[in-house]
Parts: C-alpha cells; sequence; structure tokens
C-alpha cells in the first residue's frame, strides 16, 4: 500500500495526518525521511492535534524522545544516531502500542522491527519548488 500527498503548506498537513489515523487506527510505527527542514516535525504536530496535544511540538533532538499523550511518541536520531534506542532501551516504548513517529531512522531499526516481526510504514519527504510530496507506503 502507498499513498501520495501533495502538501503546499503546514495547513495541508491535516490531510496527511488524518490518514494516518484512519490508516493505522491502531497505532504503528512510522519511519520519517526526509532533508532538514522537510516537514517530519510538522507532521508529527499535525497528528498530535487531531488528539487535541495543546502546546509545543517539537522535535526531540536532544531528549531523544518526546511523549506527546500516551498513545503518540515522537523520536529523533539526528544528533545521536539510532544506537542511543539500543542503549537506553527505548524499544520497551513500542510494546505500549500506539503512534511512534521516528525521524531520522536507519537501516538498524528497519531491520531491527522486521527481525521482530514489527511492521511499519516509511514515510519519505521530498521537495518540489512550492510544494513537498509526503509517500507513505507499508514496509
Amino acid at each position: 500500500m502507498k499513498k501520495a500527498f501533495e502538501v503546499k503548506n503546514e495547513s495541508e498537513l491535516s490531510k496527511v495526518a488524518v490518514y494516518i489515523k484512519e490508516a493505522f487506527p491502531a497505532g504503528g510505527v512510522f519511519l520519517l525521511y526526509g532533508d532538514l527542514g522537510y516537514g517530519k516535525t510538522a507532521l508529527v504536530r499535525a497528528f498530535a492535534t487531531l488528539f487535541g496535544v495543546e502546546g509545543e511540538v517539537s522535535s526531540p533532538t536532544f531528549a531523544v524522545m518526546n511523549e506527546y499523550t500516551s498513545k503518540i511518541f515522537h523520536y529523533d536520531f539526528y544528533n545521536f544516531g539510532t544506537g542511543v534506542y539500543f542503549e537506553k532501551a527505548m524499544f520497551e516504548y513500542l510494546e505500549e502500542g500506539g503512534w511512534h513517529f521516528m525521524e531520522w531512522a536507519d537501516e538498524k531499526i528497519e531491520k531491527f522491527l522486521a527481525g521482530a516481526g514489527m511492521k511499519f510504514v516509511r514515510i519519505r519527504i521530498t521537495k518540489e519548488i512550492e510544494t513537498r510530496i509526503y509517500e507513505v507506503e507499508c514496509a
């Protein structure tokens, strides 16, 4: 299953967020791929808004993980790499269910998830001249 969305501004991210919520109502693991400033955190912010999350939804670059509700988890491996995920045994959070958004995931995370029998979704964000393309694909 693969679906693509053209997004012209941050307010249009709600259509991607709604799709994720409806297509994956039980939650899941979402690996966010895209360069700096392409809209990975903006997507998580749009998703959290669907659940009434108030306050700042920001990239957990230095904290590695933010939990916005008992259902929404946001990881960022940019500064520390995915090794910190395993060192801190953060994979235990996956057992809690919910939606797990991982920025800057890599092949190690994909192999770990596949080896554990866990399905995941890749969300690739590319930049066009005046838009971003969000491709949502089950692995």
